[in-house]
């Protein structure tokens, strides 16, 4: 399966879905659709293949569809005004004239610092009276932060430059490095190096909007994806020397996005994600993915086990995201590790526990691996995610001791009822 999200629409007492918008070749997908009933117009956000959000408006009358500004989480009122959110957590409020798909006049801003996640969802809702309710952003911004199995906070390697946001961190093999994306909105994107006894940053990619470090075996690589400074360009995967010399050069290129990259016991055969599917190549030797698990619904995270013996991944096949295991490469019978939801998952060093995002927690699985099956011996929560920021991809990294964690931790939120905050517009 590839391609991103589509609008669809079902009857209220069920049946086959019927597709209204498909995501064009320069978006990755169309997502949170506000209904005007009365007007038979759908709004929503377009995501660019960069991530960029844009509103969009739908006419269920005449199919014609049109952009309207950048944002997000476009809402509607019963005075047929439409609020949405800015790049920068600013919501605007406008009128909206269903006819032309167009915004009016000037917007007026009605509230600040609402919270984002995945760069494309904003966190509030509106009532039928003009009263709004959202969850406000506050603090210095994301910091990457070591902490232990109990949660306690060791210590903070960085904070986010203003602007900036720190993501998907991955420790070195020898775990006095850490890999890591700095990002400034959703336009661009660059993979650094930390080194934790130095306390120094060094940049290593420059081909535009890269995700997804990771380590070679013996720490001398980095691999990572890049879009290139085409906007409609496909992600690609590069490698570069971990110390930042030579140049980076493309590994691998596919029909769709490559991301998600992982090594296992071999610097030359990695795994990774195109689309919604998982593959795997040997680099330098295939010139194209070659299939793990394609499927009609999404697998995600795939991560090798140190000795390259088993992937651990997350799938959504029983209309929930859960982790589970396979034997690597003959891809044999899965098994669960998740319980009631999991993702992000992460191999300790030894290979005998797998770490994962479960229900708001850090969760860890023991795991017996002795046989052609993997058994799962036992689950653990080790500590609560409240200032863990999500993210596509796995937004933390286990340090080689198994012990500690580099986890993202954001801004603190708070949640905020404005009563008739969109009265003072007239009709």
């Amino acid at each position: 399966a590839s391609g991103g999200p589509s609008l669809f629409r079902v009857t209220p007492d069920g049946g086959a879905p019927e597709r209204l918008a498909t995501p064009q070749s320069d978006e990755w997908g169309l997502v949170g659709p506000d209904v005007m009933v009365d007007e038979n117009v759908v709004l929503f956000t377009q995501v660019s293949q960069t991530g960029t959000p844009t509103l969009g408006a739908l006419s269920l009358t005449t199919g014609r569809s049109a952009q309207l500004v950048p944002g997000m989480s476009p809402r509607h009122d019963r005075r047929g005004h439409v609020v949405y959110v800015t790049p920068d957590g600013v919501a605007m409020m406008q009128k909206f004239d269903p006819a032309s798909l167009t915004l009016q006049g000037q917007p007026r801003r009605v509230a600040e610092n609402i919270a984002i996640y995945f760069g494309v969802f904003a966190s509030y809702s509106l009532s039928t009276n003009g009263s709004m309710v959202f969850e406000a952003r506050s603090g210095e911004g994301n910091a990457l932060q070591l902490v232990d199995r109990s949660g306690a906070v060791r210590s903070r390697l960085l904070v986010a430059r203003p602007g900036f946001s720190i993501a998907h961190p991955r420790f070195s093999p020898s775990g006095d490095r850490l890999a890591y994306v700095s990002s400034a909105g959703t336009d661009r994107g660059d993979v650094w190096v930390y080194s934790i006894a130095q306390g120094t940053t060094q940049r290593l990619s420059f081909e535009g909007l890269a995700a997804d470090p990771a380590w070679s075996p013996d720490g001398r690589w980095i691999g990572y994806s890049a879009v290139g400074p085409d906007s409609g360009a496909l992600a690609a995967l590069y490698l570069r020397a971990s110390d930042g010399t030579g140049r980076a050069r493309e590994i691998l290129r596919g029909d769709d996005h490559l991301w998600q990259m992982d090594f296992g016991s071999r610097a030359d055969e990695i795994v990774f994600r195109s689309g919604n599917d998982l593959y795997r190549a040997a680099i330098g030797i295939d010139s194209q993915p070659v299939p793990l698990l394609e499927t009609a619904v999404y697998e995600e995270h795939p991560t090798l086990s140190p000795d390259g013996r088993w992937l651990a991944y997350k799938s959504n096949e029983t209309g929930q995201d859960e982790v589970y295991v396979r034997s690597y490469p003959d891809m044999g019978p899965r098994t669960v590790v998740s319980i009631g939801g999991g993702r992000a998952p992460a191999w300790s060093s030894t290979g005998r526990e797998l770490f994962y995002v479960g229900r708001f927690r850090m969760t860890v699985a023991a795991l017996r691996l002795d046989g052609s099956t993997p058994v799962v011996t036992g689950r653990t929560d080790l500590f609560r995610l409240d200032p863990y920021v999500p993210a596509a991809n796995r937004n933390y990294d286990v340090h080689p001791d198994d012990q500690r964690f580099a986890i993202v931790a954001g801004q603190r939120t708070r949640m905020v009822w404005r009563v008739d905050a969109l009265k003072d517009e007239k009709p």
